[in-house]
């Protein structure tokens, strides 16, 4: 592939991923939909949401290291695991197993990104 083309295909996939992170956010913020009526002085809640996230996956990515494989994924066990441990009492099997089942491909590796987005939602608001 043209390196090029490589490149821009990183800062898409980058910008999807932050694009998804805000979003998450806004949501959990504010409610399914509410992020085109946004007034001025929301924001501060918003942005409190934001610094929340960024400082659990800080956390995240360091427990994902931990647990990382030389291919740089973890197992679904694994990441049950990360589920567990970050969602403590409000961990839900049932939306961990809608997880799995709804995975591209079952029993293959888990990168972070697959899950850092559902790792940083607040369980009662998960969508898996």
């Amino acid at each position: 592939m043209n390196e090029t083309i490589l490149l821009l295909y990183c800062i898409i996939a980058q910008s999807l991923n932050l694009w998804c992170k805000v979003h998450a956010g806004i949501e959990t913020t504010y409610g399914k939909g509410m992020g085109d009526a946004l007034e001025r002085q929301d924001f501060e809640e918003g942005l409190m949401e934001l610094d929340r996230r960024y400082f659990l996956l800080q956390d995240l990515m360091w427990e994902f290291e931990i647990l990382c494989r030389p291919d740089g994924m973890i197992t679904e066990n694994d990441a049950k695991l990360l589920f567990t441990a970050t969602h403590e009492q409000n961990f839900s099997l049932i939306k961990y197993d809608q997880w799995l089942k709804n995975r591209r491909v079952r029993g293959t590796g888990v990168p972070f990104t697959e899950i850092d987005v559902l790792l940083c939602n607040k369980p009662p608001l998960m969508r898996l």
